[in-house]
């Protein structure tokens, strides 16, 4: 049977004002949709499948509610471990505020991009969804990392980190040009531009 990483139990609504509090003191306090700095910040971020949601609080005007989620791992896009599920505490809202960063509930079924945090001094949860740029995606997007034959260019809005990037053509070889962007070129046109390999 596949390990699990669980969170801690036990939950009452004053605890989980107390959470509400500290994470947007200490965690939601970040810039926003960034992608490079959420990969940065992120503890692990995967591709997955929501597998089924356990609501603990209801959203209200001053506060948003909580859910955990049970994710399939398909894929680890940074910080690889063994297990294939996890369990992850969220923030929701039934209605979306455009200048908010949090969404509604995801859906058992739904392929998402998850961005996950350590969730620190916070007694009984260890992790904890980044809302501002975690997302429902596509099915093809979800198909194509999966399979790493996702564009370049789509792939640095996800990851934004060399280490983690790939070139879906075996000829080519990722590469930084002189403005600090990356490119997939073949290693005699690097080379003669004098653009620095990364891979």
């Amino acid at each position: 049977m596949a390990q699990k990483l669980f969170l801690k139990n036990v939950i009452t609504p004053i605890f989980l004002i107390g959470i509400s509090v500290i994470v947007t003191q200490t965690v939601f306090a970040m810039p926003e949709s960034d992608p490079k700095a959420a990969f940065e910040y992120s503890k692990y971020v995967v591709i997955g499948e929501i597998s089924s949601v356990e609501f603990l609080s209801e959203p209200s005007s001053q506060m948003a509610g909580f859910a955990i989620y049970e994710v399939d791992v398909k894929k680890y896009l940074k910080n690889p471990i063994s297990n294939s599920t996890l369990k992850i505490l969220g923030h929701y809202v039934n209605d979306v505020n455009p200048r908010s960063t949090i969404s509604e509930p995801y859906q058992i079924n739904q392929k998402v991009l998850l961005y996950i945090q350590k969730l620190e001094h916070v007694p009984g949860y260890d992790l904890i969804i980044r809302d501002s740029t975690s997302k429902v995606i596509k099915e093809s997007i979800f198909r194509d990392i999966f399979l790493q034959k996702l564009p370049l260019y789509d792939q640095i809005k996800i990851v934004a980190h060399p280490d983690y990037l790939y070139c879906n053509n075996e000829d080519l070889v990722l590469s930084e040009r002189p403005n600090g962007k990356l490119a997939c070129v073949y290693a005699s046109t690097a080379e003669k531009l004098e653009w620095k390999l990364i891979q």
